[in-house]
């Protein structure tokens, strides 16, 4: 018996095929909207129907990232390109990654406050859907930043979130990192 593994383009096209065929039944007669023949999916994006049963087409459009790696539903949702900035010098790219908006300059990351008594502990608004990690350095302008041990990958929690330093020398600079 031959083995055939299907590529993630030829897996998506092929899902989606069956998700198109499978609509009619699944949203009953009543819900189409047979006028646009339309639809959306929130993991899957804009679907759009041609034809009658069981002629349809799909748009896969997105499924595809910019350069960058933003999403295109991400971009299409927002209506802005990958390099737009709404004036807090973030461009959009950076604000997906981030998880805040785009069109709205008062939202941005970054840190909200520093502590350092008993141990440093760093404040930032955070989103349930990104990891962060803390990091520091010596020196702004010589050396590398390195991650604070233990304090890695850390799930946010969708609100105001903090990250600690324990083993810090007394003079150190810090920034958080944000990963999807």
């Amino acid at each position: 018996m031959r083995k055939r593994i299907l590529n993630s383009t030829a897996f998506r096209t092929f899902a989606l095929a069956c998700i198109c065929m499978a609509a009619p039944f699944a949203w009953g007669a009543g819900n189409m909207d047979s006028t646009n023949k339309h639809a959306w999916g929130e993991n899957i994006g804009w679907l759009r129907f041609q034809g009658t049963a069981p002629d349809y087409s799909v748009r896969t459009v997105a499924f595809g990232t910019q350069p960058l790696g933003t999403p295109n539903w991400w971009l299409a949702l927002h209506n802005v390109g990958e390099s737009y900035d709404d004036g807090d010098n973030m461009s959009a790219w950076q604000e997906y990654v981030a998880d805040t908006d785009p069109t709205n300059s008062a939202s941005w990351f970054g840190i909200a406050s520093i502590s350092n008594m008993p141990s440093t502990r760093v404040y930032f608004p955070s989103s349930s859907r990104r990891f962060y990690t803390l990091q520091r350095r010596d020196d702004l302008q010589v050396g590398n930043w390195s991650n604070v041990v233990t304090q890695t990958g850390v799930q946010g929690s969708g609100g105001s979130d903090s990250l600690q330093d324990t083993g810090g020398a007394e003079a150190q600079f810090y920034r958080v990192k944000v990963s999807l």
